[in-house]
């Protein structure tokens, strides 16, 4: 058998894994988490107070100073910034963003359309990162990043505050996506946060993949930027989201996150959940994602489950 399966490789890998999936796990039912329908303040709700709950005038200036504060007081409309960015990362004049040859489509407010084809880019620059937010009644409605945002809105600009540092951005824009439940908001955020040059985003990020009051899809969308971004730790962090978590559709994203990482880490990673996890859903996904690798490992794998060793 071994020579075999050497023989017919990855195709027949894939088609074992189908086979596997049938045979030894149990079908799982999808958990999707309902979000609030609050629609919540495009700042920190954070603040200083006194022991009798009053807040202090040092807290006041701080907060009017910071970005949130200044967001707020530009009023509705559009309000600009802009912070520094990767210098691997390019974009267009539509919106496009590039970064190591990986595309990611259009980042058009919460809207977004994401992916496609790299032949409809415009001619690619480089620069600031821009992040142009929609407010409405004080509340962030909707967002996009860029560029260049010279065409991205239709006038009624509340507000161009300029260059901002890049710890700045990085708070404001992970205070959003904690908080937002606007829908795809809070996924954009995340977006706009993952480019900040230099941002310390990561542990935040493990927050908010954990943090089972927010919506399924911004759970998934911190989940994948893990997998495609964070350093050493993400594996680890993620072998534990896929084990412990109680959503069935937030470990299906762990395990996808876990398939992006470095073979070197996701071929060990999902061969041990695919062995040993207690969860039905978490041993099918990581069979399906392992037979998307080319490797021998994973062959020697797959005909060991066959075998019954």
């Amino acid at each position: 058998m071994r020579a075999l399966v050497a023989a017919l490789g990855a195709s027949l890998a894939a088609v074992l894994a189908v086979v596997l999936v049938v045979t030894l796990v149990a079908p799982s039912r999808s958990v999707t988490g309902d979000a609030s329908a609050e629609e919540v303040r495009g700042e920190s709700r954070a603040a200083s107070a006194t022991s009798t709950g009053a807040i202090t005038t040092e807290t006041v200036a701080r907060q009017a100073g910071s970005l949130a504060g200044r967001i707020r007081a530009a009023g509705d409309g559009h309000i600009i910034f802009r912070y520094d960015t990767w210098p691997d990362v390019t974009g267009d004049e539509n919106g496009n963003l590039n970064r190591g040859n990986q595309f990611h489509g259009e980042f058009n407010f919460s809207s977004s359309r994401r992916g496609g084809d790299l032949r409809d880019h415009g001619e690619w620059t480089t620069g600031p990162m821009t992040a142009v937010l929609s407010l409405r009644q004080g509340l962030v409605t909707r967002m996009k990043i860029g560029i260049d945002e010279t065409r991205w809105h239709d006038g009624d600009v509340a507000a161009d505050l300029g260059q901002v540092s890049t710890g700045e951005a990085a708070r404001y824009l992970l205070q959003l996506a904690s908080t937002t439940t606007r829908d795809g908001l809070g996924e954009d955020a995340i977006v706009a946060a993952v480019f900040v040059r230099d941002g310390d985003v990561w542990d935040e990020l493990f927050r908010i993949a954990r943090d089972t009051s927010r919506p399924d899809e911004v759970r998934s969308s911190a989940l994948f930027w893990i997998g495609q971004e964070a350093g050493d730790r993400a594996t680890p962090e993620l072998v534990g989201v896929a084990e412990d978590e109680g959503d069935s559709d937030i470990r299906e994203s762990a395990v996808f996150a876990l398939s992006q990482r470095p073979e070197s880490e996701a071929i060990p990673s999902l061969t041990r959940l695919a062995r040993t996890s207690r969860h039905a859903d978490v041993r099918k996904s990581a069979l399906f994602w392992l037979a998307q690798h080319d490797d021998p490992k994973v062959i020697d794998f797959f005909e060991e489950l066959l075998a019954g060793d």
